[in-house]
């Protein structure tokens, strides 16, 4: 097993030939990897990985489910799609909207999120 940062990394694309460089060198074959993407690597880490998977490698966490899981109004949207139980959620784009927000849906207790930020 190894550890590669994925700030390391470099994609080349190109027609039937995927690769990957990892400090410059083309990257030997692996048969599966274990993303660990952080927060604050999202957008690079969401490109490492699907370069991985051009490549047929086993990805144990798909980009779609890591960018899924990393965008809150798309991750509940999957969740209540599948019939998990959800909290009464609504989301707005601005703090002016949050008063409305709670009237339209019929009043506490309810969980508001804006769309950015936390």
């Amino acid at each position: 097993m190894k550890i590669l940062n994925t700030l390391k990394f470099s994609i080349d694309v190109a027609q039937n030939t995927p690769d990957l460089y990892f400090r410059g060198k083309k990257l030997t074959p692996y048969d599966a990897v274990l993303p660990r993407i952080g927060a604050s690597i999202t957008f690079l880490g969401t490109a490492v990985v699907p370069q991985f998977e051009q490549m047929d490698v086993f990805c144990a966490n798909s980009s779609a489910g890591i960018s899924n899981s990393r965008d809150k109004l798309r991750c509940l949207q999957i969740l209540s799609r599948h019939q998990v139980g959800l909290p009464q959620t609504t989301f707005v784009r601005d703090r002016k909207d949050i008063l409305p927000a709670i009237e339209r849906i019929g009043g506490a207790p309810v969980i508001i999120k804006l769309l950015e930020g936390t």
